[in-house]
């Protein structure tokens, strides 16, 4: 594939008409609320190939809208679930390989290829931020997941990415539940600690980025985000 479209759920969502054609799209976390959009089911009218990365912390969050994102499995052309963690990682371990009926067939959740490993934190090496605790092989969030599997695994020669903003602005679409949880300033920043934000940047810009340098990335984001590498182009919205 040479063109791939990563979506996450901030408010840069809405640029999506931006982006050029692409041959497939990867879309991060629940989105129930976003598949509903009219501007979304018209430009996945096309048909590509939809990847869904997705955590498994949807299950355990009461309001969340797993239930209306299963009937979108049978509407789009969603190829595959992927969850963001490693075989060996996966909470609940082959218990959680959750099945959906999709438009053509059964998907079945699968984890993330050994072949990132190398690209994700471990604890007390390279860039893991220091006192983390989290897992053996680890990643700031599940929209990296999502970036990582695109360039890593669907191999293509330029990554598009809209929807992600590094917390620094409310998502496009909240679930009621999210509106209650996330606090938003008067500027419509969320605000979340530096320590969710930064660490994010940085997994981008040296595990994903910077490890591939034949690539080219195209990002759309309201985030702060300045990378200083040769083959990304950022658009501050």
């Amino acid at each position: 594939m040479k063109k791939i479209a990563v979506l996450g759920r901030g408010k840069s969502l809405e640029s999506l008409s931006s982006l050029p054609e692409v041959d497939a799209y990867v879309i991060t976390n629940n989105w129930g609320l976003e598949l509903n959009q009219q501007f979304i089911m018209d430009r996945f009218s096309d048909n590509k190939p939809i990847i869904h990365v997705l955590s498994l912390s949807i299950f355990n969050a009461p309001g969340m809208g797993f239930d209306e994102l299963l009937k979108h499995y049978k509407k789009f052309n969603i190829q595959k679930i992927i969850l963001p963690y490693v075989s060996e990682c996966v909470p609940g371990g082959e218990q959680s390989y959750f099945e959906v009926e999709g438009k053509n067939n059964i998907i079945k959740a699968e984890p993330l290829p050994d072949e990132v490993k190398s690209f994700m934190w471990q604890p007390g090496r390279g860039n893991c931020p220091k006192n983390y605790t989290g897992k053996k092989y680890d990643l700031p969030t599940t929209g990296m997941a999502g970036v990582l599997y695109a360039t890593a695994v669907m191999n293509p020669t330029e990554v598009y990415i809209c929807g992600m903003d590094f917390y620094e602005k409310t998502y496009a679409f909240q679930t009621k539940r999210e509106e209650e949880r996330n606090k938003i300033d008067s500027n419509g920043i969320m605000t979340v600690s530096e320590f969710e934000k930064i660490p994010m940047k940085i997994f981008l810009t040296e595990n994903i980025i910077g490890k591939f340098p034949d690539k080219k990335f195209f990002i759309n984001t309201y985030g702060d985000y300045k990378p200083n590498k040769d083959n990304v182009e950022v658009n501050t919205l």
